[in-house]
């Protein structure tokens, strides 16, 4: 089995016109929700709030997944690792993005002295830790540092690609170790700040872990949509096998699991406990519309992706996979919904229908900005990180195979594992 070069310039043509077209849909997009934005403020920050959350969770699912890969090795990451740093790398506009939610602080969080609930006795006996001061001053921390952590890493990776050197692998790999514990932590925390505050009688110790595996499924997601377009194309097609399909699909399914347990064992612990402080979470969220959701999160973003994940077949196709991971990505939306959305004074009502425009169209918005930044990075810079050797399948994947034609690449090489090095 031998090596070929890679060429740095390698990315798919479509990649500047896609660029362009989501940029263009998010702009008009973002720019039509201004009415909703002036004249119905209280639908449109919690939506708009809803839309960032989706997609900054995208970009720290996708760092995580390239930390995950620098800390434990394995072929799979190779080929993912351009958009995951890419992903993470969108954080840098994430705080512009954030800027209509200042104006809406009073709106979305009752420990804001302009909101009505802000004399309450649950809200103000949580006034040491949630005023705007110091929200905006974790806020800022928080950004800052994800921001900081996702750009060393890429900096890191593409000055390796120019001149490969141990002392570059043990740094990704020193700063992915540490970046995993810090991202759990700082996340957590944000969780509570920028969603629980929402509800300030309300809290869970599992909330925050909740919400770093929610994220960590809609980055993978990405990624694995992102490799399945590129799978067939040179030099992906001479590299990539139905294994590395196969590793990702096991992770997924992995944090599949994780984030159903996590978040059916937050809510065995609240119905046991049965307590105002608890229930008050559940309970519009359980009601009206909102129940169908639920239903919808149950079957559509456990079971069924359970169950296909299972098999190996669907992890091993890649328009099986793909379609998968975009039906998840639409659940994961549905989600951040689902938690963000019936807070506050008006949380028992039904779902109106502005509002749920608004939200689509936040979220679009904000996606068709996100994607073209995303894009935007990837440009320029080989797909593939020339600093690692990454092997030649011994025969390439064709336009037209089949997943049963991919069973001939079982026990292909998947590469040298990253790590360690003394």
């Amino acid at each position: 089995m031998t090596n070929a070069p890679l060429d740095p310039s390698v990315t798919p043509p479509e990649i500047h016109r896609f660029r362009l077209v989501f940029l263009v849909i998010g702009v008009a997009l973002l720019l039509a929700c201004i009415p909703g934005w002036i004249f119905v403020p209280k639908m449109f920050y919690p939506a708009y709030l809803f839309a960032w959350l989706f997609w900054f969770g995208v970009s720290l699912g996708g760092l995580a997944t390239i930390m995950l890969h620098h800390t434990t090795g394995g072929g799979w990451g190779y080929f993912v690792r351009r958009f995951g740093e890419a992903a993470g790398a969108v954080t840098i506009i994430m705080p512009v993005l954030f800027i209509p939610i200042f104006f809406g602080l009073k709106v979305l969080y009752p420990w804001h002295p302009g909101n009505p609930s802000f004399h309450e006795p649950h809200v103000e006996a949580r006034e040491l830790w949630f005023n705007t001061h110091l929200w905006v001053i974790r806020w800022a921390i928080t950004l800052a540092i994800f921001i900081f952590w996702t750009w060393a890493l890429r900096i890191l990776s593409l000055r390796h690609d120019k001149e490969p050197t141990y002392g570059r692998l043990n740094a990704m790999y020193c700063l992915s170790a540490a970046g995993m514990v810090v991202y759990f932590v700082i996340m957590s925390l944000a969780g509570v700040d920028w969603i629980m505050s929402r509800v300030p009688e309300w809290r869970s110790t599992m909330f925050g872990f909740i919400i770093v595996l929610g994220q960590c499924v809609s980055g993978l997601c990405l990624l694995i949509i992102m490799l399945g377009w590129v799978a067939r194309r040179t030099p992906f097609r001479e590299r990539v096998s139905p294994d590395h399909f196969n590793d990702l699909g096991n992770l997924l399914l992995t944090c599949v699991i994780l984030w159903a347990y996590c978040s059916f064992a937050q809510l065995l612990i609240t119905y046991l406990g049965n307590g105002h402080g608890e229930t008050t979470w559940y309970m519009p969220r359980t009601s009206g519309p909102w129940h169908a959701i639920a239903a919808i999160l149950i079957v559509f973003h456990f079971l069924v992706p359970f169950f296909l994940l299972l098999m190996r077949s669907i992890k091993r196709y890649i328009p099986a996979i793909m379609w998968l991971c975009a039906l998840l990505l639409v659940m994961r939306m549905l989600d951040v919904f689902w938690i963000t959305i019936p807070s506050g004074e008006d949380a028992g009502l039904p779902l109106p229908w502005s509002e749920a425009a608004l939200a689509v169209g936040s979220v679009i918005g904000i996606g068709g900005v996100w994607m073209a930044v995303f894009l935007w990075l990837l440009e320029g810079h080989s797909l593939i990180p020339l600093g690692e050797s990454v092997p030649l399948l011994a025969a390439p994947l064709d336009e037209d195979e089949s997943s049963q034609d991919w069973e001939r690449h079982d026990g292909i090489e998947h590469g040298p594992q990253p790590g360690p090095i003394g």
